[in-house]
Parts: structure tokens; sequence; C-alpha cells
């Protein structure tokens, strides 16, 4: 039963991958559906994958694009702005 909530969460992330528009959210569902993967890495028995998964993928690769996305976003702050011109 878990596996199967794992399992749709995974897939509800990812279509909110698709949806989002600000970039940070994207980088931290799919550090959240690499969490999640490692999950169920651990649950099936492989260990070791889980834990490279968990390490690299939503580690490392998670803080390499929170970084790029946070150095890009300077330059086209006002234009990104979602709030009106009278706040």
């Amino acid at each position: 039963m878990l596996l199967w909530v794992l399992l749709v969460l995974m897939v509800l992330l990812s279509i909110g991958c698709c949806i989002f528009k600000d970039l940070l959210y994207v980088a931290i569902s799919l550090a959240s559906i690499s969490a999640i993967l490692a999950l169920v890495l651990f649950q099936f028995g492989a260990n070791i994958a889980g834990f490279i998964e968990l390490s690299v993928c939503a580690g490392l690769i998670t803080v390499l694009f929170i970084s790029t996305v946070s150095l890009t976003k300077d330059s086209d702050q006002k234009a990104e702005t979602r709030l009106p011109t009278y706040f």
C-alpha cells in the first residue's frame, strides 16, 4: 500500500513539474521525486542504488539546480514579478 501511495505522489509531482512556471518550484519538486524514488528503491531492497539516488540526485543535483536558478533569476526578477504594479 505504501508503494502505491509513493508512486501516485511521484506522478503528481512530475505533473507539477510540467505545470509550474517558477523554476525554483520545479527544482524542489524534482528533488522530492528523487527522494521518493530513493524510498521506493529502499523498499525493494536496492539499498546501494537508493543511497546513491538520495545522495547524488536528491542532494547534489538539487543544490546545483537551485544555485543556478538563484544566480540567473536576479537579472530577470523585475520581468517575472507576478504582483500588480501598484504593490
